[in-house]
């Protein structure tokens, strides 16, 4: 099956056997065997081309899937008795988003794996990816991507002003940046890209925030905020999973993409592909927002 699939791919037997490591005549061999026990000829020649036949086209598509399955069973038996550590770069704001969604169920198929969770901001993320510090990371992506990650899309979203019941603004339909210059911010750290987007916004402005606070620790941004009168921008999934606090829109959105981040590279070890693969196929199949 695996020759036929590499024929239909280069549509040429040399360069099939020339990937497979393996002499043309054993391919042509192999070939000839699947015609004859399925009494049909997978393929024509046309001007010293060949050609799949109706039957070949059948049988390719069904060789992929079967393939397919058998490789994910190879991928996920090997890792039974495997002990290997992936490294997982996450802000705290995403990983309080997605841990429940992913992780858990990464850990029913793969529990011999390892996951090690580095948390860190969005833009130290990318630096770490980029310098093999972590293998994957899920971060914010600007509007331009270095030229030596791979990045996939796990979902959209927006921060929004967040208060707690009590607070001043709590009622307010939305609130732009003006409104805020007297507030008593907290932000996260200068590693993170809301740092970065919310310092620039102000500065754009001609404003300088009331900033009380950095910090990178969601809880304790959490707690202060539901026991004093301290406003933070926080992905609005955050503020509508937490009773205590109310999320206000921004009157300009800023809008967040959320991305699984790795770096570009032929090396890329097989059980870090795999955790790569699972979430591709996880967010295909469920909505994490």
């Amino acid at each position: 099956m695996r020759y036929f699939q590499k024929v239909c791919e280069y549509n040429n037997f040399t360069r099939a056997a020339q990937a497979l490591y393996v002499s043309q005549p054993a391919i042509s061999a192999n070939i000839k065997e699947l015609e004859k026990e399925f009494n049909v000829k997978l393929f024509s020649r046309k001007n010293n081309k060949i050609i799949m036949t109706e039957e070949g086209e059948i049988l390719f598509e069904k060789v992929n899937g079967i393939l397919k399955q058998i490789d994910d069973l190879v991928d996920q038996m090997q890792s039974l008795t495997s002990n290997q550590t992936i490294n997982v770069g996450v802000p705290p704001m995403i990983g309080e988003i997605i841990f429940p969604h992913i992780f858990y169920e990464f850990r029913e198929f793969y529990p011999k794996l390892n996951l090690n969770i580095v948390e860190c901001g969005s833009k130290q993320l990318l630096d770490l990816v980029k310098d093999d510090e972590i293998d994957v990371g899920f971060g914010i992506v600007g509007e331009n991507i270095d030229e030596h990650l791979e990045t996939y899309e796990i979902f959209k979203t927006q921060l929004v002003f967040a208060v707690n019941r009590e607070h001043s603004m709590a009622n307010f339909s939305n609130v732009n940046f003006p409104a805020l210059e007297n507030e008593s911010l907290i932000v996260m750290k200068d590693d993170s890209y809301q740092h970065r987007k919310i310092k620039n916004i102000f500065a754009n402005i001609g404003l300088e925030p009331k900033i009380v606070l950095y910090s990178n620790q969601l809880n304790t941004i959490k707690k202060i905020l539901s026991n004093g009168d301290a406003g933070a921008f926080i992905i609005k999934e955050i503020t509508e999973n937490d009773s205590e606090l109310i999320g206000i829109p921004l009157e300009e959105p800023i809008d967040l993409d959320i991305r699984l981040i790795w770096k570009k590279s032929s090396d890329n070890d097989r059980i870090v592909m795999n955790f790569i693969k699972f979430v591709k196929e996880y967010n295909k199949r469920v909505i994490i927002y």
